[in-house]
């Protein structure tokens, strides 16, 4: 299994092994980064909005699914996921 390793001083960015990846627009690495810090704990589509925008977008939480889905297709493991009953949580490999 290879180990997807973020890195959210600087520029974020991310690697599969030794292949670098791209996490995205500013926006997508925000919430990367909020569910990062928040790992293995479940935030609410209306928590990860106020917590990674200062202004919310009219669309309010349904902005919050397409990145989210845009997220997904940056992660090659299946185990780090993106989903739960009520939210969405990060959850790494351990």
């Amino acid at each position: 299994m290879a180990v997807v390793t973020f890195e959210f001083l600087r520029q974020p960015r991310a690697w599969h092994g030794r292949h670098r990846s791209t996490l995205g627009t500013p926006r997508q690495q925000g919430l990367l980064a909020v569910l990062a810090l928040n790992a293995n704990h479940e935030l609410t589509k209306d928590e990860l909005l106020t917590t990674a925008w200062d202004d919310p977008p009219p669309a309010g939480v349904k902005v919050v699914a397409s990145y989210i889905y845009r997220i997904r297709s940056l992660r090659p493991e299946p185990d780090l996921r993106l989903r739960s009953e009520r939210g969405y949580l990060l959850r790494p490999a351990r």
